[in-house]
C-alpha cells in the first residue's frame, strides 16, 4: 500500500473517482479500506460455481460487489450486554502504545425508541454502539458517500445503519450498529463492515414518471426497455458493453464544449 505524503500547502481537491482516506495513526492501514474490484471478489462468492442461474452469473450482483469501497473492522471489538443499564459494553484491542483515541461510543435507546429496527432484536431497549472509525472520508466536490451494511455477508448477530454523508465537507463517518443478539459477541479485526458507495448529489431523483401499460407492450415488442440486449444475454459480454456505449456517447457529449485547457 502507498501512503501519499501531501504538503498541506499544495493540497489539491479530490478529483471524481478517488475517495481520499486520512488516517489518525499510520497502523490503521494494515486494515485499511480498500476497493471493491474484480480481484478484491468475497473468497464465498468466488466458490461458487459459474454455471447458468447461480449467483456469479448475474452481472447485477457482480456489479454491486465490485463498486465502491469497503471498510474493513480496524480493530477487535468484543460487546456486552448491560441489561441493568440498557448498554452494550463496548471492549477493543488497544495498540502498543496505546493511541490517545476512542475507539467506541453510542446512543441510548430512548433517541429511537421502538421502531421497525428495533423489532429485529432480542433485547429491545438497548443501546446502539458507535464505532468510532479511525478514518476521515472525503470525496470530490459535489459527491457524498452511501454507508450500507455488506447485505451479501449477512450476520445474525448485528446489522449498520444505513446513512448518506456529505464527504465533501464532512469527513468523520462512523459505524452505528444495531444489535440483534442477546448475547456477547466479537467483530474481528478485518471484518468487512461496510459497504461505501459514492453518489454524485446533482443526480439525485425528485420525481417518478408513470407511463400507461400500452407503452410496455410496444416496448417489449421492440426490445426497447432492455436496450437491444436479449435476457438470457443480461449476464454476459453484450450487456456489459452496452452499457460502456452508453458511457462513452455521454462522455463524448459532456466535452465538446468544453474549453481546450479544461
Amino acid at each position: 500500500m502507498k501512503i501519499e505524503k501531501l504538503d498541506i500547502n499544495k493540497l489539491k481537491r479530490v478529483k471524481p473517482g478517488t475517495i481520499r482516506v486520512t488516517t489518525v495513526d499510520n497502523r490503521f492501514y494494515n486494515d485499511a479500506p480498500y476497493v471493491n474490484s474484480k480481484s478484491r471478489l468475497p473468497q464465498w462468492f468466488r466458490r461458487v460455481h459459474k454455471g447458468d442461474g447461480s449467483i456469479r452469473s448475474c452481472s447485477g450482483i457482480s456489479d454491486f460487489l465490485e463498486f465502491g469501497i469497503t471498510i474493513p473492522a480496524w480493530t477487535t471489538f468484543k460487546f456486552v450486554p448491560n441489561i441493568n443499564r440498557g448498554v452494550w459494553e463496548i471492549r477493543a484491542d488497544q495498540f502498543n502504545p496505546q493511541l490517545d483515541y476512542q475507539m467506541a461510543s453510542g446512543f441510548h435507546f430512548e433517541q429511537t425508541g421502538s421502531c421497525p429496527m428495533t423489532e429485529a432484536r432480542k433485547i429491545e431497549k438497548m443501546s446502539y454502539p458507535k464505532l468510532i472509525t479511525p478514518w476521515r472520508i472525503q470525496t470530490a466536490p459535489g459527491w457524498s458517500s452511501m454507508f450500507l451494511p455488506v447485505f451479501y455477508e449477512e450476520n445474525a448477530e448485528y446489522s449498520i445503519l444505513p446513512n448518506i454523508v456529505n464527504t465533501d465537507y464532512y469527513q468523520m463517518a462512523n459505524i452505528v450498529l444495531n444489535i440483534k443478539t442477546d448475547s456477547e459477541f466479537t467483530i474481528k479485526q478485518g471484518t468487512p463492515l461496510a459497504h461505501v458507495i459514492p453518489i454524485q448529489r446533482k443526480n439525485d431523483i425528485h420525481r417518478v414518471e408513470y407511463v400507461d401499460e400500452s407503452f410496455f407492450k410496444y416496448a417489449s415488442s421492440n426490445m426497447y426497455l432492455t436496450g437491444g440486449v436479449a435476457p438470457a444475454e443480461a449476464s454476459g459480454v453484450a450487456y456489459r458493453k452496452a452499457a460502456k456505449v452508453v458511457d462513452a456517447s455521454l462522455e463524448k457529449k459532456s466535452k465538446w464544449w468544453r474549453p481546450k485547457n479544461q
